[in-house]
């Protein structure tokens, strides 16, 4: 009687599995973040309606935040939306001073609908 599958024909098909399943998660992984063009769209469709917005950073902002909500009490508001970044004023002295960061340090976006 002949064996139905030889050992070592086994453990390549195995392997061939194990790779395809690898790719596809890490294709779902990089497909999880949305295009710049779309985060500036829902950053621009949350500030019209005047939603506050709570931003996660992948670095910390100046001053340590890795959390940004806009607005907020303390007066930062949303300043600048670019293709690709994210500027934000807040009081200073007696003036407002804006500081962006690129879309590529945002690690998630959290509202209240």
């Amino acid at each position: 009687m002949k064996q139905a599958v030889r050992p070592g024909l086994a453990a390549l098909l195995l392997a061939g599995l194990l790779i395809a399943a690898l790719l596809a998660l890490t294709a779902a992984s990089t497909a999880a973040q949305p295009p710049a063009a779309s985060l500036r769209a829902f950053i621009e469709q949350l500030d019209a309606k005047g939603a506050p917005f709570t931003v996660h950073f992948k670095a910390a902002l100046p001053g340590g935040d890795m959390f940004l909500t806009l607005p907020d009490a303390g007066g930062k508001k949303l300043a600048e939306l670019g293709d690709d970044f994210l500027c934000y004023s807040e009081p200073w002295n007696n003036t407002r001073r804006a500081r962006c960061t690129p879309f590529s340090n945002i690690l998630s976006l959290s509202y209240t609908p």
